[in-house]
């Protein structure tokens, strides 16, 4: 399979660049097929990473407290008893 960007017909071939190449025969092309931008596809791919952001975001906000209770501030840890 070939792929050529921005081809240029030239009698009964397409020539990949403006200065040459190698021609391929417009008679041995099979498929021809031309990229288009989609404004429906990128505007419901960009609703969907909103979504997903919020999703992660709500979740990781909720769960926030890894779980268990808050330490109590006021509690200070004593020193350990013995000497040497």
């Amino acid at each position: 399979m070939l792929t050529v960007r921005d081809p240029i017909m030239r009698n009964d071939s397409i020539v990949p660049t403006e200065t040459g190449g190698a021609a391929v025969a417009a008679s041995d092309i099979r498929l021809f097929e031309v990229q288009r931008f989609s404004a429906k596809k990128t505007i419901v791919f960009i609703i969907a990473g909103v979504v997903l952001a919020a999703t992660w975001t709500r979740a990781v906000v909720k769960g926030g407290g890894g779980g268990g209770p808050e330490p109590d501030p006021e509690v200070k840890l004593t020193p350990p008893s013995g000497g040497g």
